[in-house]
């Protein structure tokens, strides 16, 4: 076969494909093996979904089995292994499209009626830029620079073209005090100035607020906080600008293909604007959302992202100005001193469990959330005994381990990004934690 096809490339390809979700066609990357049920991507055997517009990916050198669902439906896809051996089971009927593995076997009572009927993936996908293919399967996507591309199917190489706008931002405005400040995930907080810190107590808080942004129109943020064993993550983020609010939920459903969030309280309401600013929504897969406020109408080349992964939400200031953010308050910090400050203006609080209670969600703040999550003032945040205690002992009864973590979260440039990369897979035990940073 290498007289016709560089089996490298689909060994890169499975290395570094992400998650996408557009224009009618669909790219799922798992990063393990074992019994694959199409039906929990594609639950109501919808006959629109086929090999050419649904691709299942695997990063893994674990054994695949490809097998049928209870309703009798055919796998309605193509699936690129090339590290893997993959078997067709005969209660799957047929496989729509291509199959690329190491090697391959059918399987069952009725294999002899099996099909594949070779109707292969037609469309881009999106990937990790990496300076060459690699040859092994990783743990996560390769080391390397971290800009996306979106990589043509029909290319006769491997060929990056631009990334839209909305997967990522001008860093050439020179008003900039940091890259970009906000939380994420197993939460993680950048200040205005850059710095990191860790809070893992469960309740709302005020991220930033400034009621004079934008000449009066106001802004702010909250998140909402979720505690698991001795983590917790971020499980909605809720913004109002002027009048409106957009409320952003994750989900931990696999089978979820809706996106979670309340415009003004109202669910799934349309939305395209938010205080006059525009919204654009991108999809890159079941896991990840990405909401886009433009504030370039007031503030050029400045934007706000909330992202979800899975059930993961994350916040984001891009190239936050003193003009945008000079007066704000919240957990992100005093913008001009960096200083971790409560609520009085002037106490610097250096205990980050203080200092996120200090900026609990209040009875004389307004609610930005559809709902009510305990626990609520005068109940302070409920917090985890002791995270980083809890944590060293449950590593040891770890399935991935800091070597796998290191290794999944090397690409990331920012180092404090990276060890929080690297907590975050620890703590939750998912390589695929990376596609939240």
């Amino acid at each position: 076969y290498t007289k016709w096809l560089d089996f490298e490339k689909f060994e890169w390809l499975a290395q570094n494909l992400y998650d996408m979700d557009r224009n009618g066609k669909r790219v799922v990357v798992l990063q393990s093996g074992g019994d694959i049920d199409l039906s929990v991507y594609n639950p109501d055997c919808d006959s629109k979904q086929s090999g050419q517009n649904f691709l299942l990916v695997f990063n893994t050198t674990e054994a695949v089995n490809l097998v049928g669902s209870n309703d009798s439906c055919p796998y309605l896809a193509s699936v690129l292994a090339p590290f893997s051996h993959v078997t067709l089971m005969d209660e799957a009927i047929y496989l729509d499209g291509w199959v690329v593995a190491d090697t391959f076997e059918t399987a069952g009572d009725t294999e002899s009626s099996l099909r594949i009927r070779g109707n292969g993936f037609k469309g881009d996908m999106l990937c990790w830029e990496t300076e060459a293919p690699t040859v092994s399967p990783t743990v996560g996507p390769t080391s390397g620079p971290t800009t996306k591309g979106y990589l043509g199917t029909n290319a006769d190489n491997i060929i990056f073209n631009d990334v839209p706008d909305d997967e990522t931002s001008d860093t050439s405005d020179p008003d900039t005090t940091s890259n970009k400040a906000g939380s994420n995930g197993d939460p993680h907080f950048r200040t205005w100035k850059n710095e990191h810190f860790e809070y893992h107590g469960q309740c709302d808080m005020i991220l930033t607020k400034d009621d004079n942004f934008a000449g009066g129109l106001g802004i702010e943020v909250q998140i909402r906080t979720k505690l698991v064993r001795y983590w917790s993550y971020i499980k909605s983020a809720a913004i109002r600008i002027g009048d409106d609010i957009l409320e952003v939920q994750g989900s931990g459903n696999p089978t979820n293909e809706e996106t979670n969030y309340w415009v003004n309280f109202n669910y799934n309401e349309e939305l395209h604007t938010i205080g006059g600013f525009p919204v654009t929504l991108t999809k890159g897969g079941a896991p990840i959302r990405n909401f886009k406020i433009d504030l370039s109408s007031k503030y050029p080349g400045l934007y706000i992202h909330i992202n979800t992964y899975k059930e993961f939400v994350r916040v984001d200031f891009k190239h936050g100005t003193e003009e945008a953010y000079g007066n704000t308050v919240g957990l992100l910090g005093d913008f001009k001193t960096g200083e971790t400050l409560g609520r009085d203006g002037t106490t610097v609080i250096d205990d980050f469990t203080m200092y996120g209670n200090e900026w609990q969600v209040l009875p004389i703040d307004t609610m930005l959330f559809h709902d009510i999550s305990q626990p609520q003032f005068p109940k302070t945040c409920m917090e985890p005994e002791d995270p980083r205690g809890d944590r060293r002992r449950r590593l040891g009864e770890a399935t991935v381990n800091i070597e796998q973590a290191e290794a999944a979260c090397a690409r990331i440039s920012d180092e404090l990004d990276r060890k929080d990369c690297v907590y975050d897979v620890l703590a939750t035990q998912d390589l695929g934690m990376i596609g939240a940073f």
